[in-house]
């Protein structure tokens, strides 16, 4: 079964929890299937001896009775969206967001709807677009793994260039573009800003490094370029961001 067949029966809860840098925490034949993902944090789940990322870039599917453990790598926020399937999708997985901030939506709206006691069909209406956001990205060509593992493995680099991303999977740059868009969403610069936007903030958070380092450390060539970019995506600059949570 794919996840996009995924039928629901009931949604228990949608939720915000906070886990705090090195918990531990083992879950025995769960009691609902369930979608997680953070909203600053990391947690690394460990399931049939693999482990699978639950981030700000990653989202997280628990099958129904699955068995696992987790340890939380980075304190911060989570998602929980517990639902009871008609039949059980029974593989644990993580899922790349491309946007991120969409994904993100939609999991408020749907904890809004239990906060305002909304009807169920709205309920199940906003979930089964989250699942269908989620299918769209497990089913993303293949041929364009190499591309997002070299993303997150050197997003720091300045000298980063699609270029050399088309060149792992072996594609013209043009087509490579294309591919790309058609099967995240977004194209491969704007993906490639979300994941140094997402590491900044994730240091900007953390409080222990100053503007300057984290603008070189994510990638980008001045802290101008650095302070722009995060403006556009975030609404306000690194320092604004900072000062309004007390860092």
């Amino acid at each position: 079964m794919n996840i996009d067949e995924l039928t629901v029966k009931n949604i228990d809860d949608a939720f915000t929890i906070f886990q705090p840098t090195g918990k531990i925490h083992s879950v025995i034949s769960r009691r609902y299937c369930a979608i997680s993902f953070s909203l600053g944090g990391k947690l690394v789940y460990t399931h049939n001896g693999k482990d699978y990322v639950s981030d700000y870039n990653h989202a997280l599917f628990h099958p129904l009775n699955s068995t696992y453990t987790w340890r939380c790598l980075q304190g911060g926020e989570f998602y929980v969206l517990n639902f009871i399937p008609l039949e059980n999708y029974n593989q644990f997985a993580s899922f790349n967001l491309a946007e991120p901030s969409e994904f993100h939506k939609l999991c408020s709206d749907l904890k809004n709807a239990f906060i305002h006691n909304a009807p169920q069909s709205e309920k199940m209406s906003i979930l089964y677009s989250i699942i269908s956001r989620l299918s769209h990205q497990k089913n993303t060509d293949n041929a364009l793994n190499s591309a997002i593992r070299m993303i997150e493995n050197e997003y720091h680099l300045t000298s980063f260039s699609i270029k050399k991303l088309s060149q792992a999977c072996n594609m013209s740059e043009s087509y490579f573009r294309r591919k790309f868009t058609e099967s995240y969403g977004v194209s491969p610069k704007k993906y490639l800003c979300n994941i140094r936007i997402a590491m900044a903030k994730r240091m900007l958070i953390e409080g222990l490094k100053n503007v300057s380092e984290i603008s070189e450390q994510c990638g980008f060539a001045s802290i101008y370029h650095f302070s722009r970019a995060f403006k556009l995506n975030v609404g306000e600059t690194p320092k604004e961001f900072s000062k309004k949570r007390g860092l």
